[in-house]
C-alpha cells in the first residue's frame, strides 16, 4: 500500500493543477476586474510563495512518513 508521499507523487499533476488553478484564474480575471494586467513582478513572487509553500507541504509529507516507516521498523525489535 502506498504512503501518503507516494501518493502524493502519484497524483502531482492533479495535486498541481488544482493547487494553481485558482491563482491562475484570479491572475487572467484581474486584467477585468482592474482595467490592467497585474504587474509581472506581482505574478513571478506570488507564484514564488505558492511554489514555497507546497515544498515545505512536500517536505513535511515526506519527514512525516518517514518518522513513522522508522517507527514501524524499530517497534519490530521493541
Amino acid at each position: 500500500m502506498a504512503g501518503g508521499s507516494q501518493q502524493i507523487a502519484g497524483n502531482l499533476p492533479y495535486f498541481l493543477f488544482f493547487f494553481f488553478f485558482p491563482f491562475l484564474l484570479f491572475s487572467f480575471f484581474s486584467f477585468f476586474y482592474f482595467s490592467f494586467p497585474l504587474p509581472l513582478g506581482v505574478v513571478f513572487f506570488s507564484f514564488l510563495f505558492i511554489f514555497y509553500l507546497f515544498f515545505f507541504f512536500l517536505l513535511y509529507f515526506i519527514f512525516f512518513n518517514l518518522f513513522y516507516f522508522l517507527f514501524f521498523l524499530f517497534s519490530y525489535f521493541l
